[in-house]
């Protein structure tokens, strides 16, 4: 929420019929964006433009220009850096139905062989030398598994994202990835 502040008498907009300024700046007249505030001031208050400054609630001073002015020289290497950094995308992007068919090919093959795993396991009698071999096969497999299966998920976000989508598809992902935790369905004595 904004304000309109009026500098020289150092008073804040308000709609009351009565008084149009208050010091108060909780009694001001609220704008939703600077975009609302600036319309409404060249409207109402076009004899003060030069004199009012756009404010948050708690007083600090909304720019009025929120985009940089960049030089011709920033500009045009911005927009180069930009055109190579769509153009390196672009190529990728067409990759993505490969790589996702990849990882879900990796993905299921390791279901597969989680399943022959666990049979046998439940096949092979207890105390046997073998059960350490499988339980080391069976955690490369997971570790396999998981990173098909992450690798698979992030392919399908940006597949599915569009325009600035994209990168908070990027980062949402990333973050489910770091912030990851394993919550046990039926003994959560085994993870303490």
């Amino acid at each position: 929420m904004l304000v309109i502040l009026w500098t020289k008498e150092n008073k804040y907009y308000a709609y009351s019929k009565e008084n149009h300024w208050t010091d108060n700046i909780q009694a001001a007249g609220k704008f939703n964006t600077l975009e609302a505030a600036q319309k409404y001031a060249k409207n109402g208050l076009k004899d003060k433009l030069h004199e009012l400054q756009y404010l948050t609630l708690d007083g600090k001073e909304v720019s009025e220009d929120p985009i940089p002015t960049l030089t011709k020289e920033e500009a045009e290497a911005a927009y180069e850096e930009l055109r190579q950094a769509v153009e390196i995308f672009g190529k990728a992007a067409e990759k993505i139905p490969a790589i996702t068919k990849y990882y879900a090919t990796i993905q299921s093959e390791q279901d597969r062989l989680q399943e022959d795993l666990l049979h046998k396991f439940e096949f092979t009698s207890p105390g046997n030398i073998i059960f350490v071999k499988l339980g080391r096969m069976l955690k490369a497999c997971r570790i396999k598994r998981r990173e098909a299966k992450d690798r698979l998920g992030y392919m399908i976000a940006i597949g599915d994202a569009k325009g600035k989508n994209i990168l908070a598809a990027h980062n949402n992902h990333n973050h489910l990835i770091e912030t990851r935790n394993y919550n046990p369905r039926v003994m959560p004595e085994l993870f303490n």
